[in-house]
């Protein structure tokens, strides 16, 4: 739900909401990251903190392709945790 929702705020070129929407999605993923942390590989879970990080940086130079590369990105490091 959260990466849905900086997804439709990037593609609606609502940058000040994709950018709080990137907030909470990496408030969920700090949340998630400590249940799954002794289950998951620790290199997935970098790329994924990795990928957030990024993100950020293309909503703040307001760049859709490269945050919607991102995006997609940190929704299949997401996917593949615990796999």
């Amino acid at each position: 739900k959260s990466i849905a929702l900086v997804m439709d705020s990037i593609q609606e070129n609502e940058w000040e909401l994709a950018s709080k929407n990137t907030e909470n999605l990496s408030e969920v993923w700090k949340k998630v990251a400590r249940r799954v942390q002794f289950s998951a590989e620790k290199d997935e879970m970098d790329d994924i903190a990795k990928s957030i990080a990024r993100l950020r940086g293309a909503i703040q130079a307001r760049d859709q392709t490269n945050a919607l590369m991102e995006l997609q990105e940190t929704y299949e490091h997401w996917k593949n945790i615990g796999r």
